[in-house]
């Protein structure tokens, strides 16, 4: 038997009932909802992770090509863009002196076909296509020469 005090009285209340043990369902239903979202985060932190990589070198490379593509409008100079296992080297023809820039890979075993290409001071391209492979799987670099790259399972 329990005994309280309703506010503003002098006189006690005397309640018979049982006090309730448990979990409500409006708490249950919140538990379970942040469950959910947990988990859904870490299914997404667990993506296919060589297709990561590839998309990663992938936006790397296209970011890089359209840069060179606009170096070589500004200095009215063609660039030559070659790539080796261990990254890719960005000149101007004619080749003399240092590469204007060089960068590794970001994920060795990365490969791109073709390895070199030649990037025309004209604001009209030729169409470029690069093959970017990795851990067996590739995507396909595209540019019709006008528009910028982009990226194509």
């Amino acid at each position: 038997m329990r005994i309280t005090l309703p506010v503003g009285s002098q006189r006690p209340m005397i309640s018979n009932k049982p006090r309730q043990q448990g979990f409500t369902l409006i708490e249950l239903l919140v538990v379970m909802a942040l469950v959910a979202i947990g988990s859904s985060l870490v299914v997404l932190s667990l993506r296919d992770a060589p297709q990561q990589k590839l998309n990663q070198e992938a936006d790397r490379l296209v970011a890089v090509l359209e840069n060179a593509k606009a170096q070589a409008r500004s200095r009215s100079t063609p660039m030559v863009w070659r790539s080796d296992a261990q990254g890719f080297t960005l000149r101007s023809l004619p080749l003399q002196g240092p590469p204007l820039q060089t960068m590794t890979w970001l994920h060795p075993g990365t490969e791109v076909q073709p390895a070199e290409w030649v990037i025309s001071a004209e604001p009209v391209q030729a169409a470029m296509q690069f093959q970017l492979m990795l851990n067996g799987g590739s995507l396909l670099l595209k540019s019709d020469g006008v528009q910028a790259f982009k990226v194509q399972p």
